[in-house]
């Protein structure tokens, strides 16, 4: 017993350490590697496979010449890799106005994290005919005229955990996402007041496939998911003057900025679901041509204003009988099923359209919808709220340590093996196995980083 609360407290220490612990940069020249070959023979270690992939690791690259297109240049590789740890900064072009900090073309299988890139001329990230890319927890920041991350004819691409700030073009820009399509989730998207938008989506019109993301039963190539969304002068999410299909906005904090289209004639916008965002500090919906739309289980704070013009589009959900919270209107409810009576609308000047909502709802919508992974409650009460802190650390470790002298007491089993947890924090998919160990440990510890990393 004492053993294995010795472990679980180095292993914890072993954490933080190493958390804390950051390596010295290497400089290097602007580079491109063009093919896996190039790959191994710049990469710090790793063989290229799935389980041990090329590294590239601990590199400052920071120039300014007209003599390259980025500061790290990958193309026509299909080698698993990782490029972590970089500090990519101050690069420019004095002729071409046009540089990119990490540009990606015709690349499969490759991850960019933990890196820093700011201060680029044109583009932080450009991601050009790709397959299976992911671009996690970096400090993406103050590039240039092409915006943070640029994504073109793309699949498989994920873009999560970021903090992606101060642009002066687009923070996250989608161009034509298809097959595994590109999915935008749980970033910090800060404009600053200089950038354009959060994310533009400027076309999305390929046919969905049934590798296509799922949410909520829907599929889609393009999911904007759980960012935080503020300072951008222009919008927060923005439809461009092109097709736009199917695309789901849900679970975002909309915190001043705008879900708009353009307003160009011609567009041709549909079959989107906007649901359970959070809009607020005058964010506003306007919808010029939108049609087939699904608007609810939204938030709609401090008198927001929507303004709909388009054709066809829901404000409600007629199978779940649930419409949108609105913080002006949210009683009478005599029955007390979380719905106001009546049904709700709204006029607004700009269009002089009407919105109607069927099921407005009297609270604001949670999207944490079930108890999460590791949320053991407050005061040792079973009832979640919806948080993983330090209360349900320290219940973690009695509830642990209660295991070690009694096998029988498994309140700290919150899961399965490694291999049956599939999903993404905080939808994780497990089962629980009757035992505490450090699957469960480590279930927690990926709960608690991604509550972290978004509440914080």
């Amino acid at each position: 017993m004492k053993k294995n609360r010795l472990c679980l407290t180095m292993f914890c220490l072993f954490i933080f350490i190493s958390c804390c612990q950051a390596e010295a940069y290497v400089e290097h020249q602007a580079t491109r590697m063009n093919g896996n070959a190039a790959l191994a023979a710049n990469a710090n270690s790793g063989n290229g496979t799935k389980d041990d992939p090329y590294i590239i690791e601990n590199w400052e690259i920071k120039y300014a010449t007209t003599n390259a297109r980025a500061g790290l240049r990958i193309t026509n590789t299909t080698a698993f890799f990782i490029i972590k740890g970089c500090y990519i900064h101050d690069i420019s072009d004095s002729i071409n106005k046009d540089m990119r900090g990490v540009n990606l073309e015709k690349v499969s299988n490759g991850t960019i994290m933990n890196c820093i890139i700011e201060n680029v001329e044109y583009v932080g990230i450009q991601i050009e005919n790709c397959v299976d890319i992911v671009v996690f927890n970096n400090e993406i920041k103050k590039n240039g005229g092409g915006g943070l991350i640029e994504v073109y004819n793309s699949s498989g691409i994920n873009i999560e955990g970021n903090n992606i700030v101060d642009s002066k073009k687009d923070s996250v820009l989608v161009y034509e996402p298809y097959g595994k399509g590109v999915s935008v989730i749980n970033n910090k998207l800060i404009g600053g007041g200089i950038s354009d938008d959060g994310v533009e989506v400027n076309t999305c019109s390929k046919a969905i496939t049934s590798e296509a993301i799922t949410y909520m039963g829907e599929k889609t190539n393009m999911l904007i998911k759980g960012n935080y969304i503020s300072g951008h002068y222009s919008k927060g999410v923005e439809f461009n003057e092109h097709k736009v299909i199917g695309v789901i906005v849900a679970e975002n904090i909309f915190n001043g900025d705008h879900f708009s289209e353009d307003d160009s004639s011609g567009c041709e916008h549909k079959d989107a679901l906007i649901v359970r965002n959070t809009f607020k500090n005058d964010a506003r919906i306007i919808l010029y041509f939108g049609e087939n739309f699904k608007i609810y289980e939204n938030n709609f704070l401090d008198n927001t204003r929507v303004d709909d013009n388009g054709t066809n589009n829901i404000w409600y959900d007629v199978s779940k009988g649930r419409g949108n919270y609105w913080q002006e209107c949210t009683i009478p409810d005599t029955n007390g099923d979380g719905v106001r009576d009546g049904t709700y609308t709204r006029n607004e000047s700009y269009f002089q359209g009407t919105i109607v909502d069927l099921y407005p709802l009297t609270a604001e919508f949670n999207p944490i919808l079930q108890r999460l992974l590791g949320d053991f409650g407050q005061k040792n009460q079973e009832i979640p709220d919806n948080k993983i802190d330090f209360e349900d650390l320290m219940w973690f470790t009695i509830y642990w340590n209660a295991y070690q002298a009694n096998s029988s007491d498994i309140r700290a089993d919150i899961a399965g093996s490694r291999e049956t947890t599939s999903g993404q924090e905080p939808d994780l998919i497990t089962q629980k196995d009757g035992v505490v160990d450090f699957e469960d440990l480590m279930i927690f510890t990926r709960m608690w980083n991604w509550y972290h990393k978004i509440y914080n």
